[in-house]
């Protein structure tokens, strides 16, 4: 799984812009990463064991 600098780098100049803004902005109002998947899968699983 690449990293949002390699998909920036993949993105037209002009796009690269915009969309490297928007990250930034979601950077500055959410600092922390959350990782909300893992336990979605975990709940996931445990709903498919029942």
């Amino acid at each position: 799984m690449g990293t949002i600098d390699d998909y920036l780098a993949s993105l037209d100049p002009a796009d690269r812009d915009v969309i490297a803004r928007l990250y930034a902005i979601a950077r500055e109002e959410v600092p922390e990463p959350v990782d909300a998947v893992r336990p979605l899968v975990a709940a996931r699983k445990a709903q498919i064991d029942l």
